[in-house]
């Protein structure tokens, strides 16, 4: 049964990325139907019901940054916080990424209260629509799962991940060294795969070869900023 997506949810965008397979451009910058996709993954969540989002960026921060005041003005019913990763944080583990977006929900008071749960995905998952959004929270209410995550019949995981905020209190997220994957394995949780073959949740952009297949597979028309 669908249930809408608590207002209390909150997202967290991952765009800290160098994009090495894609020339040195970070993926967030590149345009999807004309708009830059940190701004497209943006209003996708807002149309999914999450109107706070973390967005993390590292590489190319100021780029990114400059992006999001540009656009402003259609990014308007979303309550934003930005992370910036120094250089020595980015990799292309995204455990860090994750770390800083989840220490920076700690921030309550600038967020609006704390969230009774946080979607975390990737900005180049170009295919998401609220639908996806909308599934997954559909799957997780039902199974009454702390954590689910979409995996396809070969065994692959996906994005966004869905986590119940109660699982992130207390004081571990403010350690250095925090880890989810290992915070996860280290709890008693109720954790869920959501079964899918919806490529939504997995066909990423990594290479320019990755923009065209996509977009002449029926995706939006992707192209690199400039391009």
């Amino acid at each position: 049964m669908t249930q809408p997506i608590a207002g209390s949810a909150i997202g967290i965008l991952l765009t800290a990325g160098r994009g090495s397979r894609m020339g040195g451009i970070c993926k967030g910058r590149i345009l999807s139907d004309g708009l830059p996709l940190v701004v497209q993954q943006l209003m996708t969540m807002a149309a999914a019901g999450l109107h706070r989002v973390v967005v993390v960026m590292g590489a190319q921060a100021e780029l990114i940054a400059s992006i999001l005041d540009r656009y402003a003005g259609m990014l308007s019913s979303i309550q934003l916080k930005t992370v910036v990763l120094s250089e020595g944080q980015i990799t292309d583990d995204p455990q860090r990424s994750v770390a800083e977006g989840l220490r920076a929900t700690a921030d309550w008071t600038a967020l609006g209260g704390a969230p009774s749960h946080v979607f975390i995905t990737l900005v180049d998952l170009p295919l998401l629509r609220p639908e996806h959004y909308q599934a997954l929270w559909d799957y997780a209410h039902d199974a009454k799962a702390d954590i689910t995550v979409p995996r396809n019949g070969a065994g692959t995981p996906g994005h966004p991940i869905l986590l119940k905020g109660s699982i992130l209190a207390g004081a571990a997220i403010q350690d250095p060294d925090f880890r989810l994957r290992e915070l996860i394995a280290a709890m008693d949780i109720r954790r869920f795969d959501m079964l899918t073959e919806q490529s939504a949740y997995f066909r990423d952009s990594d290479t320019a070869e990755d923009l065209a297949a996509i977009s002449a597979n029926g995706g939006p028309r992707l192209e690199l900023p400039g391009g």
